[in-house]
């Protein structure tokens, strides 16, 4: 149940503080873990979605290890132990862009972790390569609707565990690695946000911190999308499968932005002649590349942006 998803982070944002405390380990105020209000809404509105819980089957003592119900009394089959879900990318600000190079970027960040990063002791996205492939994927959507889909990317939206959190994810990682391709899921990348505490474990997991900003402005209603060429059809029977390879695209990223068109449309559909269809531009790229980069000048200045999301 989503309560039982909010008392388990609760008690792993407890044994963390209390292990550091043990080992001697100046620890701050731990951040807050996810809540009931935050857990229902993604849940509510994450499409798809799937995941992993990890649940008891034998008594198990508070450090994990296996234990007997005399040792372990308040023991009961079936206690949640873990759980994570997962889904594709999905943001609601239409002036939203992964850009590491920007200066509001990491701007926000405690100046700790700001210090740790420019020493090399967290992984960030330094010379912004991350962040323009991220920025180049193709996505599309209306913000004031179903949010602008980036169907390259997946997301893990909700993450708890009690010392199967490495296993949960791993585990996450390989059903991404093995899952088929469609116009809706074409994964090439995984990111989340990340609390402060959390951030050595995704690390250690090979997650690097990327940069996005967002203008501090009302997104414009109607569909927006990355960078796209037109082609029109010159004859019956042509299909997004020859479009795509004949301008060097991905089938499913042309099926995928199509779809808001032709619903029924497949890699295979013959099209009738002069029909428009739209693929990938290679322009993406280009514009993916931060303005800091391109030029030396900023294109939003840290007054007009918003504070940026912790990405990793």
């Amino acid at each position: 149940s989503i309560a039982e998803f909010a008392l388990l982070c609760n008690e792993a944002t407890r044994r963390k503080h209390l292990s550091e405390i043990a080992r001697g380990k100046k620890s701050r105020c731990p951040s807050k873990p996810l809540s009931i209000e935050y857990i229902f809404d993604r849940i509510d509105t994450d499409d798809p979605i799937w995941g992993f819980m990890v649940r008891t089957d034998t008594p198990m003592s508070s450090k994990g290890r296996t234990s007997n119900l005399k040792a372990s009394p308040q023991w009961k089959r079936g206690m949640l132990q873990g759980f994570i879900t997962v889904t594709t990318f999905t943001q609601w600000r239409s002036s939203f862009r992964f850009d590491s190079l920007h200066e509001s970027a990491f701007a926000y960040d405690p100046d700790d972790l700001t210090e740790l990063a420019l020493k090399g002791i967290r992984k960030y996205d330094n010379d912004g390569r991350l962040a323009e492939e991220l920025e180049a994927t193709v996505h599309g959507g209306d913000p004031w609707n179903e949010g602008i889909v980036y169907p390259r990317i997946a997301e893990i939206s909700l993450f708890g565990a009690l010392g199967c959190g490495k296993k949960l994810l791993q585990l996450v990682i390989e059903r991404l690695e093995r899952s088929r391709a469609s116009e809706s899921q074409n994964y090439d990348y995984i990111v989340l946000q990340a609390t402060e505490n959390s951030i050595p474990f995704y690390e250690s997991m090979g997650f690097v911190r990327v940069g996005c900003i967002m203008e501090n402005k009302t997104s414009e209603k109607g569909y927006k999308s990355s960078p796209v060429e037109s082609y029109v059809t010159k004859k019956h029977g042509e299909t997004l499968a020859k479009i795509s390879q004949e301008f060097g695209g991905n089938v499913w990223d042309t099926v995928f932005l199509n779809k808001p068109m032709y619903p029924t449309i497949g890699p295979r559909s013959w099209l009738k002649k002069g029909t428009t269809v739209f693929y990938h531009s290679t322009k993406a790229q280009i514009l993916a590349t931060s303005d800091a980069s391109k030029t030396g000048q900023l294109g939003v200045t840290l007054e007009e942006s918003s504070l940026a999301p912790k990405w990793y």
